[in-house]
């Protein structure tokens, strides 16, 4: 996961919002991303991706910034105040809607282009309100498969400094087919890209000076770049991350990992707390997994 930006440098453009300056403050924004699959018997289908950006953890930062604007280097951040916090809420929402204006048609005619063979965009929504951002996209593919090659990084402009996780959204999808049987995998997106670095992933990082010897010796690990990130209101908010993967399969489930289901419909549900788990884990994490029949 990569380092916390500085905040002058959390500013990218993103097709997959459409918007310049907001689109991806995600390193200190809250996630809610819902994947939904529809399957026929065939492996067509259709699929949604909808995510929604909630600012809210910034606020705090930029109240913060500016509440301790002349601040003694390494003194300890003061928490901002109702005012700033207000202050700092209008700001954002108002960048936010502007910022959006005309920008569905043009996002719309990005993401189509992006497209895999066999893949095609039905439709595309972008709307927003206060600090929330949402995009929807609703695809229709003629194999589930081809899900795996969507690829969106076309549509991102080079200077973008933090990865948005739905670049490529089924990187992870396994689909195998046994007749009448098919069992589908899948990995979990973690939008939480942007974590506090650990003490090991800083350490790495730091620079490192010239030891007396002559050999290089590392020097002290680096601090978080953004104190102000690591203020309750932050954390709290950013607590809110949350993702969730549906399935609507055509025939009988024979097995599943799903957190939840209701006939031929399964659900799998990570809030933050989950995903850092996961990610923690590593490869070893189990992803998700059903195993079902083409027809009824």
């Amino acid at each position: 996961m990569a380092a916390r930006l500085p905040f002058s440098r959390r500013f990218g453009r993103s097709a997959l919002f459409g918007l310049a300056g907001v689109s991806l403050l995600a390193s200190l924004a809250c996630f809610e991303i819902v994947e939904q699959l529809t399957v026929k018997p065939d492996l067509s289908g259709t699929a949604v991706l909808k995510m929604t950006v909630d600012f809210e953890p910034m606020v705090y930062v930029v109240a913060a910034m500016q509440e301790n604007t002349g601040q003694e280097p390494g003194a300890k951040p003061k928490a901002p105040s109702a005012k700033a916090v207000a202050k700092a809420k209008a700001e954002i929402s108002k960048k936010n809607q502007s910022e959006m204006k005309g920008k569905e048609a043009e996002t719309r005619e990005k993401l189509s282009a992006a497209l895999p063979e066999g893949i095609t965009l039905k439709a595309f929504k972008l709307t927003g309100k206060g600090l929330k951002v949402t995009q929807t996209l609703t695809l229709a593919f003629d194999h589930v498969a081809k899900l795996r090659d969507l690829d969106f990084s076309a549509t991102e402009a080079k200077e973008t400094p933090v990865k948005n996780p739905l670049v490529k959204p089924f990187a992870g999808l396994e689909v195998l087919e046994e007749g009448d049987t098919v069992s589908l995998s899948a990995t979990t997106i973690n939008p939480s890209f942007d974590a506090p670095p650990t003490a090991a992933t800083a350490a790495a990082a730091a620079p490192v000076d010239p030891a007396a010897d002559g050999t290089a010796a590392p020097a002290a690990a680096p601090s978080s770049a953004n104190p102000f990130a690591e203020l309750p209101q932050v954390t709290k908010a950013l607590a809110k991350t949350r993702f969730t993967f549906e399935l609507t399969l055509p025939g009988k489930i024979l097995e599943h990992n799903a957190t939840k289901k209701k006939g031929n419909k399964l659900s799998w549900t990570f809030d933050a707390k989950a995903l850092a788990e996961r990610a923690e884990k590593g490869e070893e994490a189990e992803g998700l997994r059903v195993k079902f029949t083409k027809t009824k």
